[in-house]
């Protein structure tokens, strides 16, 4: 447990300078870098829910999805809003023109643009550098807490049939890890203390914890324990960063409405 745990922090420790090197040369470079993780992502999505019986077009969602994300160094989120509308009446045209059509892939196919190239696109459209930091790392801190507190105090099972390791009181320990994450971003960034920034903490540290849970549904479903093995104590792109997916469109909500 603690060798895994260990392998875990020294991985996201890692992921974080990567992160910060990719924000460091900013707009192209983190493109590129988000391009390349969503595309592995949609691959390690895909490879599960064809398991499902689900007929996924590969191919045509990496394309679609490279469009999408490199339209943000071009347009602004209305334009690209709008190429996203286009992509998908692009999927619903495509699958429904095949000879055998059924309802679930072009739902299936819908899903993962929705699932993954959504949260990525927000992600970048987020502009200043340090929300983007906060939107990856929150999560990060999250899932650390969570899996330390869990393995030191876990005693009562939070939702067991979609993840038997996972306990009530880790749930609480992310979350707290989400509010350390955030007192620390507030002093590095000269911030003010704002109790509204905590209580949004609160909110993406649960809703992170429910994006993990999700991801754990489908590998349940498609008989998996985890969707990739790139990634060092964690498995797959989509094992490591499935919470983001949730965060960072809240993170998007909450810096458009409060304009920080």
């Amino acid at each position: 447990m603690k060798s895994n745990l260990l392998k875990r922090v020294i991985t996201g420790i890692i992921l974080i300078f990567i992160i910060l090197a990719m924000i460091y040369f900013n707009n192209p470079i983190l493109t590129c870098g988000l391009l390349i993780l969503s595309n592995i992502a949609i691959f390690e999505l895909s490879k599960a829910l064809k398991k499902i019986n689900y007929v996924i077009e590969d191919k045509l969602l990496y394309i679609l999805n490279s469009i999408l994300i490199l339209s943000t160094l071009f347009y602004d989120i209305k334009i690209t809003f709008s190429l996203y509308i286009l992509m998908i009446v692009i999927i619903f045209s495509f699958i429904i023109l095949k000879k055998e059509c059924k309802i679930n892939d072009i739902l299936g196919n819908i899903f993962i643009i929705l699932y993954i190239t959504a949260p990525y696109i927000l992600l970048l459209n987020l502009r200043d550098s340090k929300w983007i930091l906060y939107a990856y790392a929150l999560p990060s801190f999250t899932d650390t807490f969570a899996y330390a507190i869990g393995i030191l105090f876990g005693k009562h099972k939070l939702i067991e049939r979609l993840s038997p390791k996972k306990t009530v009181e880790g749930a609480f320990g992310g979350i707290l890890g989400g509010i350390v994450f955030t007192y620390i971003f507030i002093n590095i960034f000269n911030l003010n203390q704002d109790l509204f920034l905590y209580g949004f903490a609160i909110i993406f540290s649960i809703f992170s914890q429910i994006g993990d849970l999700f991801a754990s549904l489908i590998k349940r479903k498609a008989g998996i324990k985890d969707y990739g093995s790139i990634l060092i104590g964690h498995g797959g792109i989509m094992d490591r960063f499935d919470s983001l997916l949730f965060v960072a469109p809240l993170v998007y909500v909450m810096i458009i409405n409060l304009r920080l």
